[in-house]
């Protein structure tokens, strides 16, 4: 599964400038001081991977894939990335450098509290 390419992600064009939707170029690893804990509880019990390193590119492949019509995203006033599928559920946060600091399933009201405590509702 490829976890990384060119990221001209919502149109932003060959040069993948960061917008309000996303601030970063692509991402590239996933790293939490805790991975194995959060890999176990996230992407081991929730999701179904068979192992972390199978949780940690569905991660950075989620983080890269685009798709406008059923993914949503915004920056944070700490520049990072949240964005989440309508489709699947999925969520992730990506700093502005592209690393994926989390990746899990939540509800559409788990999202609609994200985006309200970050003043997007």
């Amino acid at each position: 599964m490829p976890t990384k390419g060119r990221c001209n992600l919502y149109g932003r064009g060959k040069h993948g400038k960061a917008d309000e939707w996303l601030n970063f170029k692509y991402a590239r690893v996933f790293y939490n001081p805790k991975i194995d804990e959060h890999a176990h509880r996230h992407g081991l019990g929730e999701m179904g991977f068979q192992n972390v390193n199978q949780y940690r590119a569905a991660a950075i492949s989620f983080s890269n894939k685009v798709d406008r019509v059923n993914h949503e995203s915004f920056v944070s006033e700490k520049g990072a990335t949240l964005k989440y599928s309508h489709l699947t559920g999925e969520f992730c946060v990506v700093t502005n450098s592209g690393v994926v600091y989390t990746y899990f399933k939540m509800n559409i009201n788990g999202w609609k509290g994200v985006k309200k405590q970050h003043g997007r509702i």
